[in-house]
């Protein structure tokens, strides 16, 4: 971990392991549909929300998600 100027970041969604996108998946009760990465969020594939990548954390917490632009 670097303590000076600079924080640690995740990578950018392009840059998440397929390994770990496969193990994600909407946190919505009726949904459960596999995330996208895309655009610097994750993006569910059946409801849509958008799910915001931090500094250092995946917010996957549905109140505080995107909603799909559209809907």
């Amino acid at each position: 971990m670097n303590r000076g100027n600079t924080v640690d970041r995740v990578p950018q969604t392009a840059e998440l392991s397929p390994e770990l996108l496969a193990l994600l998946a909407c946190p919505v009760a009726d949904c459960h549909a596999p995330l996208i990465a895309r655009d610097g969020r994750l993006v569910c594939s059946r409801c849509g929300l958008r799910y915001v990548v931090g500094d250092r954390w995946i917010n996957l917490i549905p109140e505080e998600a995107e909603p799909t632009e559209g809907r």
